[in-house]
């Protein structure tokens, strides 16, 4: 979070902005809100690299903090009610919260039966709990929450 300045271009030295080269002022609240001025506006397609800033926000004080991959009924807790989500979502496409980190509770990338399959042995059978935030965001990056 914070606010950054990113330049690109033909001709970026140290700070200086020549006439062919574009500036962007990011300033990032958490996640999920973010502004920009300058041009070009989508400094997303021009510097992805900048969304690794917000890995930790992510999972230290947004929706990964209290709600786990697989946490699809955002109850701060893994139950039924979750494997009930993800058989919604992944049958009859109801929406939810954050896909597809909501739903995958495996962390595999996706929403889909082998996660319910998963919550299933997990809930009923003893099976591994789902992993923590930050191994998902480790292997899938920062969820695009819609």
């Amino acid at each position: 979070s914070g606010t950054h300045t990113v330049y690109w271009g033909t001709d970026v030295k140290a700070g200086k902005e020549p006439p062919d080269t574009y500036h962007a002022v990011v300033t990032a609240t958490n996640v999920y809100e973010w502004g920009t001025s300058g041009d070009p506006v989508n400094v997303a397609t021009q510097y992805s690299d900048w969304f690794d800033l917000c890995e930790g926000d992510f999972c230290e004080s947004g929706d990964g903090a209290t709600h786990p991959p697989g946490d699809c009924s955002k109850s701060d807790m893994i139950d039924i009610d979750d494997i009930v989500c993800i058989i919604n979502y992944v049958f009859s496409s109801s929406p939810t919260w954050c896909p597809p980190y909501s739903v995958d509770a495996d962390i595999s990338g996706a929403g889909d039966v082998d996660d319910i399959v998963y919550l299933i042995n997990y809930v009923f059978g003893g099976g591994p709990a789902p992993l923590p935030c930050t191994d998902w965001v480790t292997q899938h990056g920062v969820p695009a929450c819609e």
